[in-house]
């Protein structure tokens, strides 16, 4: 990163004899990074990157990533992160920001830990929760010496509330890159590098224990997705629900589903 706000990515390659070389990618060198800016506004902002790279001088992005884990598969190492608008403004709030979201710092978490926060009210740390802008989702595979292969956005533009932390979940299973979260009932998953880059992504409800069951409302300050083994996620939450029969009362239930994903994605329940 460079300043305050990032224009690209940093590879180190390092070969067998130990020699290192360092090359600087731009947002403008990916395929689909500015995607979800809307077409007039990728190009403009693709353009500027690169103009100001072949000048050597320096394009700034107001983002800020969740790094997340790299999967390293068939001579390729994939990247997966998430960019999201900051809402800190100073050199340190951002340094901060940054610090607690890089797994190096954070113990290979990209969750605020509560037990960090000051007491001290004038404190970055002490701020009430705020709400994050998630913008999109970002996907590129480098081959062994640090070469582009390919890259893949999906369009988040979602805000998540409360103290930072990712909005949905990767995974990487046989040669396919998926990118799911679970927000207000439902579960979106997308097949980031698809073939039909106009396919949309597959919105589907949770199903119920229970076919007599209802599902009234849920919990929006607990749940989420994780993603479990090979091409399966865990999606987990507090459910208020009332059987279908006349005078039932609300039921207040914990649930964890077992979700498989596979390219065109049909959701399949495998665990309750």
């Amino acid at each position: 990163k460079i300043g305050t706000s990032p224009s690209g990515f940093y590879v180190n390659h390092v070969d067998r004899r130990g020699t290192q070389s360092m090359r600087y990618i731009p947002f403008g060198q990916f395929i689909s990074f500015f995607q979800h800016e809307g077409e007039k506004r990728e190009k403009k902002l693709k353009d500027r990157s690169i103009l100001a790279a072949r000048n050597n001088k320096i394009f700034r992005y107001k983002t800020e990533g969740i790094f997340r884990k790299m999967v390293e598969k068939d001579g390729e190492l994939i990247v997966f992160v998430e960019f999201y608008k900051p809402w800190a403004t100073t050199n340190y709030d951002l340094n901060t920001l940054r610090n607690r979201t890089n797994p190096l710092f954070s113990g290979g978490s990209a969750v605020f830990s509560p037990n960090t926060w000051s007491n001290n009210p004038d404190s970055f740390e002490s701020r009430d929760p705020t709400e994050f802008e998630f913008t999109h989702a970002f996907t590129f595979a480098l081959d062994r010496s640090g070469n582009l292969r390919w890259d893949h956005n999906y369009e988040i533009d979602e805000t998540k509330e409360g103290l930072l932390s990712s909005y949905g979940e990767f995974i990487y299973h046989d040669n396919n890159a998926y990118f799911a979260h679970y927000y207000d009932k439902q579960l979106v998953v997308e097949h980031l590098n698809k073939k039909d880059d106009e396919q949309e992504a597959d919105v589907s409800l949770l199903s119920l224990l229970r076919e007599s069951d209802e599902l009234k409302y849920e919990n929006d300050m607990f749940g989420g997705i994780i993603d479990w083994f090979d091409n399966r996620y865990l999606v987990y939450g507090i459910q208020h629900v009332r059987a279908k029969d006349e005078g039932a009362s609300l039921r207040k239930v914990f649930f964890v589903n077992g979700i498989a994903i596979e390219p065109n994605f049909v959701p399949k329940q495998t665990e309750d």
